[in-house]
């Protein structure tokens, strides 16, 4: 405290809750007050001090307590601090005057801080009464932020440009901004919850066919008495279904924004990542606004910012080669998927699989990692030769061809292989069991195969991926015998032979009866890997990879 005319600035750190992540900045300046000496301006620095520290601890209620109206404060205070979702607040008392009869008056200059760049300032006016139990701010919710009053309330938002567009290799649009229903069922809003989950299964299988019962009460037993997922259903869909839905006890119907895909064919785990790289598009891209609500009308808008949209995204995805994927894995009746790439750039252009392959993963062509089995004989035998288990020269001979790398990009989530030493697994020779790959990955491997060399992966144009490991050219003694063996599974007296017409190189491989089993090829400026999994996934995959190459 001062000895002049005034009061010092006291300052404190204020959080605004934990979800917020957010500060508060209190200073209570006593400009116009009487000197210290006088007890009336201390106990109202006082007061102003421990309706701050109510503030910092996140007490809405207790910093009621220090206006003239507790109750009615502490709904008012709590609620505009949840809903401003500030990073920090600034508040500052100026121009304080004390006058006789018991009543002084402030200025408050407000700051909110919504992150970098958003700020919104502003100055309002309180008062303060002595009462019987002493120092009270005068309650008005006016004083918290201008316009507000006990029938409004205010927030701050987040706003969005208009959405960008997602164009897929054929320059067509893959996928567009739209309506979806969140639909979930409520176990206390139903008297038989098992009854409401089959209902619910038996009306949205036509639509979505991974929607089972079973799936649904797996979920129901996951989390018990909480609200059980069961699908978004597009606009449409849900506007046949609604009659029905809605009978349904416990069905609760959320509606939402999404990125829908175009082609109601296609089916792919790549549109979770494209989605992914939208969705961060329209973060870094995104505004704010600060509205009043008043009770029944509409918000308006007090302050804000929305920049201009970001650009449209191009996915690398071709629907053709897509489709022609999704045909070849649908044939068989056991969890299949495949993954192809462009050899020269090394575009994603499509990632396939069918229901059974859903049912293990709904990322299963892109992170879904099984033994590798016979199929990379080749290039265990010239690792082992070179390397044998010392996993740092092992890696330096696997790194071009992709395996062991990650792949960081934007939105899309993938892995390559899991090598000796890693992932927890001891040190060892390159073996059928002793190393596990991705379809992905796969496809990696025989793009750098066909090229010489890995060229980075990417989903969208624009965004390649950054690898973890150093690439550089494939081994000569590798690439030469990995290139031998495919010569020869292709050819009249081949696992491949019936492939001989379609002019691919190919290697083909099963790790015992149950799997799994490969093909890896190439074939023109196409690389592609397909992973089978279950009884005859040899067999499996090379009628895969037929019917993909012969249509």
């Amino acid at each position: 405290m001062s000895h002049g005319n005034g009061l010092e600035v006291d300052v404190r750190r204020v959080r605004i809750g934990s979800a917020a992540l957010a500060t508060v900045l209190l200073l209570g300046v006593g400009s116009g007050l009487a000197a210290c000496g006088d007890d009336a301006a201390a106990d109202v620095q006082k007061m102003l001090d421990g309706y701050a520290g109510a503030i910092q601890d996140g007490k809405a209620v207790a910093a009621a307590a220090y206006t003239s109206s507790p109750d009615v404060a502490g709904g008012v205070i709590g609620r505009t601090l949840r809903d401003m979702h500030a990073e920090k607040v600034e508040v500052k008392a100026t121009n304080v005057q004390k006058y006789s009869g018991g009543s002084a008056t402030f200025d408050l200059k407000t700051r909110w801080n919504f992150g970098k760049g958003r700020d919104w300032d502003y100055t309002t006016k309180g008062n303060a009464s002595n009462l019987s139990i002493g120092w009270r701010v005068s309650w008005d919710p006016a004083v918290l932020a201008p316009g507000l009053t006990t029938d409004t309330s205010i927030r701050q938002i987040r706003t969005d440009a208009k959405a960008p567009r997602v164009f897929g290799a054929d320059k067509k649009d893959l996928m567009f901004a739209g309506t979806v229903h969140r639909l979930t069922v409520d176990p206390n809003k139903t008297k038989n919850l098992s009854d409401s989950l089959d209902k619910v299964a038996s009306l949205v299988s036509p639509v979505a066919p991974l929607v089972t019962p079973e799936a649904l009460a797996a979920k129901a037993k996951a989390d018990p008495g909480k609200p059980v997922p069961v699908v978004d259903l597009r606009d449409d869909d849900y506007g046949v279904l609604e009659d029905r839905l809605k009978a349904i006890p416990g069905l609760q119907d959320s509606p939402a924004s999404d990125l829908l895909i175009s082609n109601r064919q296609l089916f792919s785990p790549l549109f979770d990542g494209i989605k992914g790289a939208w969705q961060a598009n329209r973060d870094e891209t995104a505004g704010w606004a600060v509205q009043l609500v008043p009770e029944g009308k509409p918000p308006t808008q007090v302050v804000g910012f929305q920049g201009p949209p970001g650009p449209d995204l191009r996915a690398t995805m071709d629907p053709e080669v897509q489709l022609a994927a999704e045909n070849s894995v649908v044939q068989l009746g056991q969890p299949a998927a495949m993954v192809v790439l462009s050899v020269s750039s090394g575009a994603v252009l499509a990632a396939a699989q069918n229901t059974q392959a859903s049912s293990n993963s709904p990322q299963w062509a892109l992170t879904g990692q099984s033994t590798t089995g016979p199929v990379l004989s080749p290039l265990y035998d010239e690792v082992n030769k070179a390397a044998g288990k010392d996993t740092e020269k092992q890696e330096k001979l696997l790194s071009p061809l992709g395996l062991g790398t990650d792949f960081a990009m934007i939105g899309v989530d993938t892995a390559t292989a899991e090598l000796p030493g890693t992932g927890g697994r001891g040190a060892a020779e390159l073996g059928a069991d002793t190393m596990k790959a991705t379809p992905f990955g796969m496809a990696v491997f025989a793009s750098a195969i066909a090229k010489g060399k890995t060229t980075a992966p990417f989903v969208i144009q624009g965004q390649t991926s950054t690898p973890s490991k150093p690439m550089g050219d494939v081994n000569a003694d590798v690439l030469k015998a990995v290139r031998a063996k495919m010569d020869s599974t292709v050819s009249p007296s081949g696992d491949g032979s019936d492939l001989v017409s379609t002019k691919v190189k190919g290697l083909v491989g099963t790790n015992g009866p149950e799997g799994p089993g490969w093909f890896i090829g190439y074939r023109g400026d196409q690389a592609f890997a397909i992973m089978v999994t279950g009884e005859k996934s040899g067999s499996g995959s090379l009628q895969v990879a037929g019917a993909y190459l012969k249509q």
